[in-house]
């Protein structure tokens, strides 16, 4: 697996809610996000965490997805703890780390410049940003949607995950909180009040933006 070169401001997308043949509507909302800023010129790049051992529940493709041509979808697999065993105390940042370090192993081997990351989902994919961030030269955004990252753990997990949370935060540029209701939980998740950026729409890009020295997510 490889991120192709190019020397335009491509932007890097991770994410883990995605299309998949099980479930073609998950993560529909980010497939339009970029669908929106491909046909704005800029390209895409999509990194989605998935099972080493998908079976046939594979990840949707650019074609399955309708997504333009400079758009490119690359599944990372990421070996991680299944189903109730995610629960047991450490799981988490076990998870955790295992999701960063496989896209950092993409992002290691690539050659791409990305002049921005967009960030979809706190658990495990936000909790692995400290992994890769070394990585992006950009800037990095880290999108919370209402998903609680602490949902059915235990008292010993989530005290962890809190800690891995504070770690992403201080990775990310900006934290985008998407709907006014999301004011109040990023205060609860301790979302460092000067990296709050809310609006009620998602990160995007601006094709004039690209020609200059300013990152996409500028602005937010």
């Amino acid at each position: 697996m490889t991120i192709k070169t190019d020397s335009s401001g491509r932007v890097l997308v991770v994410s883990g809610m995605w299309p998949r043949k099980s479930n073609p509507i998950s993560g529909v909302f980010v497939v339009q996000k970029v669908s929106a800023l491909a046909r704005q010129g800029v390209p895409v790049t999509v990194i989605v965490p998935a099972p080493v051992f998908p079976g046939d529940d594979y990840v949707l493709d650019e074609r399955d997805c309708a997504l333009p041509a400079r758009v490119e979808i690359i599944d990372a697999p990421v070996a991680r703890v299944p189903g109730a065993l995610a629960a047991l105390p450490g799981c988490t940042g076990v998870n955790a780390g295992m999701n960063g370090r496989g896209i950092a192993r993409i992002l290691r081997n690539s050659r791409t410049s990305f002049t921005a990351c967009i960030v979809h989902g706190l658990r495990y994919t936000g909790l692995g940003v400290p992994y890769w961030k070394e990585h992006i030269k950009g800037k990095v955004a880290i999108v919370l949607d209402g998903v609680d990252p602490f949902f059915g753990m235990s008292s010993y997990n989530v005290g962890q995950s809190r800690r891995s949370l504070r770690a992403a935060f201080d990775c990310a540029d900006t934290i985008a909180l998407v709907g006014s209701p999301l004011r109040q939980y990023a205060s609860k998740l301790g979302a460092p009040p000067r990296k709050r950026q809310w609006s009620s729409t998602e990160p995007t890009c601006h094709p004039s933006q690209r020609h200059d020295d300013r990152s996409p997510l500028d602005g937010l």
